[in-house]
């Protein structure tokens, strides 16, 4: 009796992975899904079904794109036939996409991003290598229940954890507290589950705006103001690397936000570690905290802002919000 392989469901996107060079100089998207695994042998894997479904790089996906996605991946959970789905996607802005996806979808079958820092006409290009170990990971039975993961470089991360901390390096995402797993000759090890999980259901369009301001030295008010006065949905403060500290010009713009029911949520520029609010000052975090700021724990600013958009959109009120982002965050509220 021939044993029935997992199916996999390949959806592409675009991104670098699926890029060529181009005479006019650079690259662009130029490679479908059944085109990008024709000579790989994912066949020894998983029977793979190649969907084209965008064909762009990342820096032009919205949500809309997402909402999208989102959808279809619900689908692929509810196909008794597919074991899995793989997602390959450019590397800008997939730590966001694949987050937004695992906050927002409620699926139990794995769904794995992949993508590639050298283009598909590149000689050394790492896009084929990726595909093949992302098939494996969704194929594997063990990899069900852990959500949405990016697997990059043989390494498995937790869309929640994982960042891209290198410009063009093929190993350049890592998660502060490692990977969830790696894949090897052996096979699919997992060291841990992923944590800091929830569900928020995607919200209808246009999603709440959102807007992230950085803190930097010597800086003026002009950015949150006009934030404020926009008014904008919610806002995430990038506080100085350590806890989260922010020029004292900003304290009168925040105090407003607030006043003004708008949501403050704080995170830091340091891509490692979580903010605990013991540094006061004349504008640290223990003092941001006592205004009613939110903390952002070890959650980066891009991720906070998801995060606060999709639960601004279930009407959580300003205890729940805060009560959210201690859930998912690690934290260090004192």
């Amino acid at each position: 009796m021939v044993e029935q392989k997992p199916v996999v469901q390949l959806l592409t996107t675009g991104g670098t992975i699926s890029a060529g060079w181009q005479e006019s100089g650079g690259y662009s998207p130029v490679k479908g899904g059944a085109e990008m695994v024709r000579n790989l042998p994912v066949g020894a894997v998983a029977d793979v079904r190649a969907e084209e479904f965008a064909r762009a790089l990342s820096f032009s996906v919205g949500y809309e794109m997402v909402d999208r996605l989102v959808r279809r991946v619900s689908e692929l959970d509810s196909d008794p036939t597919v074991s899995g789905g793989v997602v390959t996607h450019g590397t800008a802005v997939m730590e966001e996409v694949a987050y937004l996806c695992d906050l927002t979808s409620t699926a139990e079958k794995p769904v794995v991003f992949t993508g590639a820092s050298y283009h598909a006409s590149d000689p050394g290009t790492d896009g084929p290598h990726n595909i093949l170990d992302a098939v494996r990971v969704a194929a594997a039975p063990e990899s069900r229940g852990r959500g949405t993961m990016i697997c990059f470089a043989s390494e498995i991360h937790a869309a929640r954890d994982a960042m891209k901390l290198h410009k063009y390096s093929p190993v350049a995402f890592v998660s502060a507290n490692g990977p969830l797993g790696v894949v090897d000759v052996g096979g699919i090890t997992y060291y841990r589950q992923p944590t800091g999980r929830i569900h928020v259901p995607f919200p209808p369009l246009p999603v709440p705006q959102v807007e992230v301001i950085k803190a930097v030295l010597d800086m003026n008010d002009l950015l949150i103001k006009a934030a404020v006065d926009a008014p904008v949905a919610g806002i995430v403060v990038e506080g100085f690397p350590g806890s989260g500290g922010v020029p004292s010009i900003l304290l009168g713009p925040i105090g407003d936000a607030l006043d003004r029911g708008i949501p403050v949520v704080l995170a830091s520029r340091a891509p490692f570690g979580r903010i605990t609010p013991t540094a006061r000052g004349e504008s640290g975090p223990r003092v941001l905290e006592g205004m009613g700021v939110i903390m952002g724990g070890d959650l980066p600013s891009h991720k906070a802002r998801l995060l606060l958009a999709v639960a601004l959109a279930s009407d959580r009120g300003m205890e729940r919000l805060r009560a959210t982002f201690e859930a998912v965050s690690r934290g260090g509220v004192l």
